[in-house]
């Protein structure tokens, strides 16, 4: 598991946490499906980057190259989906390959972008509810049905786990046209990761509390790292 943070990027092994590579400010981070780190943000000490950073790229989280927008954007969110990119700098935009970007045509300000590199499929969450685009995020739609996400993750197979402001567990088999309830974290998300597995699934959710695991699809949740660690 790896957690990207204002000081950096942290590497997870059970309860042992790691840093890893140059103290950046990672505002937006992503794993593309060949496995290369994106990320954006403000360089610390000693880095010598642009800041912003603009869009950086890493094949281990020790090393950044820029790619594009140095000096210029600050995406504060970032997610990889099938043949593409998708991020916010202040207006959300969409790129093939990191180099060059296009803004697209819905024009929202999500807090939290989520995808997957095996799948077109990709959620935003905002105050006013969840924006769902089937198409890498060229286009989107709002979904009015949907409970009031804070932060998201989609998977290999396209189900996308959602959690609330208060910690409630939300699952969609179906691109996000239904909901159902699951279990619940002990406090409110900052970021959420899930994972097909041969038994299931397993879902891991940041909170003020610390690193929150879940290895029966979201029934159940256990704090693998407290926050004081």
């Amino acid at each position: 598991m790896l957690i990207a943070s204002h000081e950096g990027l942290f590497e997870v092994h059970g309860a042992d946490v790691q840093s890893v590579g140059a103290n950046i400010d990672l505002m937006g981070f992503t794993i593309t499906g060949g496995g290369k780190y994106l990320a954006s943000g403000h360089p610390g000490s000693g880095v010598d980057l642009p800041n912003p950073v603009g869009l950086i790229r890493s094949s281990d989280g020790q090393i950044w190259e820029q790619v594009a927008l140095g000096g210029e954007s600050d995406f504060h969110t970032l997610t990889a989906v099938k043949d593409g990119i998708i991020g916010f700098d202040g207006a959300l935009k969409v790129s093939p390959d990191g180099g060059q970007w296009t803004d697209t045509t819905t024009q929202i300000s999500p807090y939290n972008l989520a995808g997957n590199p095996a799948s077109e499929v990709a959620i935003a969450t905002t105050e006013d509810g969840i924006y769902r685009s089937l198409d890498a995020g060229r286009t989107w739609t709002k979904d009015a049905g949907a409970p009031i996400v804070l932060v998201a993750a989609v998977t290999s197979e396209s189900t996308i786990i959602g959690v609330l402001p208060t910690g409630e567990v939300m699952k969609s088999s179906d691109e996000g046209l239904t909901w159902a309830e699951m279990g619940k974290v002990s406090g409110q998300p900052s970021a959420v990761a899930a994972a097909e597995t041969p038994e299931g699934m397993d879902i891991w959710v940041t909170t003020e509390n610390g690193l929150e695991q879940s290895t029966d699809g979201g029934q159940t949740f256990a704090t693998t790292v407290p926050a004081t660690t």
